[in-house]
């Protein structure tokens, strides 16, 4: 019952919205834009120092590079970075690598 009723609450502002369009506050989502990074950021360097201990610390840590190059592209406008990520498929069991960039 409480999903429900967040869901109905969440559709209920968003349908309000329409007809009442309110600008951006450019500087406001760029600051929290770049929280967000930062925090993957950390996770990562969190998760890197023990990513050889657990295949779930692992996943853990390549989903949170995975975020941060996703982040990186979509928010700021940069594309390469250091490293990259294959894709794979966990689902299955495929292996996920991590590569430098030479």
């Amino acid at each position: 019952m409480p999903l429900e009723l967040i869901v109905g609450l969440i559709f209920w502002e968003a349908w309000k919205r329409f007809g009442n369009i309110k600008e951006v506050d450019d500087p406001f989502m760029l600051r929290v834009a770049f929280l967000g990074l930062m925090a993957n950021l950390g996770s990562a360097v969190i998760l890197a120092k023990a990513r050889d201990t657990n295949v779930n610390v692992q996943g853990a840590y390549l989903h949170m590079v995975a975020d941060t190059q996703k982040m990186l592209k979509e928010r700021f406008g940069i594309e390469h970075t250091m490293l990259q990520v294959e894709e794979c498929d966990a689902s299955c069991g495929a292996e996920c690598q991590l590569e430098r960039d030479n």
